[in-house]
């Protein structure tokens, strides 16, 4: 068995350091996914092509986003992993660009980051003594008291919104390995995965092995339900119009009063309204004429 790691090109470092650590010194936590999904196909990827991308741990090495990577280099029973250091402290106070963080991490990488941001802000914020305690630093504002932290997590891991980040979090926690891959390589935007994330798994892998065509008719948009009593829909919209055009005439008097006086005589949907009203009264004429007898 190989195990020596087959490091393939590391992408840019936002910041900290690239380095090469033991497998046994990385330190997995309660919040990284169980359901793994295909490890051994990942591992027999990483045989082949070797590990492209390293994974993400803080300062003491816990990892941050990576934990498929890992069970699959230790499946391998490789000794030792490429890991990308990452100074959480200095993504808190804003020392890097949102641009960044999404040009170098994937969106489910940069869940993992927020979740992880989120535990950084809060100790933050108990520790700070030179500040009010309603303001911690970021990019180019201050964090107001009250504000989620969440939401302030989601924006220093790139995210464009606190939504979005639930989407994608609802894509790693609901989707399947295919489908997170396909949202991390953007081959589908955020959005549309979390609607497909909301299929059962076995219909999900099914849209995307169909193709485009079907991952765009699952996330069709449902038609909106007809009102279970139409009738009642209908009394309140023509009682709406019968009590404006009364009003209207009690108002002037006549209908041709109303029509030569400002703003009716400057408007240039009047004879329109009319041929409108006309053809209106044709139709509900016909239509009482045709209603059936109680």
């Amino acid at each position: 068995m190989d195990r020596t790691p087959r490091q393939g090109r590391l992408p840019t470092v936002v910041d900290g350091l690239d380095v090469v650590l033991p497998t046994s010194k990385i330190k997995v936590g309660d919040r990284h996914r169980r359901d793994m999904g295909d490890i051994r196909g990942l591992a027999d990827s990483i045989l082949k092509v070797g590990l492209l991308q390293p994974i993400v741990i803080d300062g003491r090495n816990r990892l941050i986003c990576g934990g498929r990577r890992l069970a699959a280099v230790k499946l391998l029973e490789w000794e030792s992993i490429p890991c990308r250091v990452l100074d959480l402290e200095s993504i808190a106070v804003g020392e890097f660009h949102e641009n960044e963080m999404r040009k170098d991490f994937t969106p489910s990488e940069r869940l993992s980051i927020a979740a992880a941001m989120q535990s950084e802000i809060g100790s933050r914020q108990g520790k700070r003594t030179d500040k009010a305690k309603d303001e911690l630093r970021s990019p180019g504002r201050e964090v107001a008291k009250g504000e989620r932290t969440a939401a302030v997590a989601a924006k220093l891991a790139g995210f464009e919104s606190e939504s979005e980040f639930r989407r994608a979090k609802a894509v790693v926690e609901k989707g399947t390995p295919e489908l997170i891959q396909a949202m991390d390589s953007g081959t589908i935007p955020i959005t549309t995965a979390a609607k497909l994330a909301e299929l059962p798994k076995q219909q999900q892998t099914a849209v995307l092995n169909a193709g485009k065509g079907a991952v765009k008719a699952a996330t069709k948009p449902a038609p909106p339900e007809e009102p279970s009593d139409i009738a009642d829909v209908w009394f309140k919209y023509f009682r709406g119009c019968t009590e404006r055009i009364t009003g209207a005439y009690e108002q002037y008097g006549t209908v041709a009063k109303m029509i030569r006086t400002s703003p009716w005589n400057r408007s240039r949907n009047a004879k329109s309204l009319r041929d409108y009203l006309e053809s209106l009264a044709e139709r509900l004429t016909q239509f009482v004429k045709e209603w059936p007898d109680e």
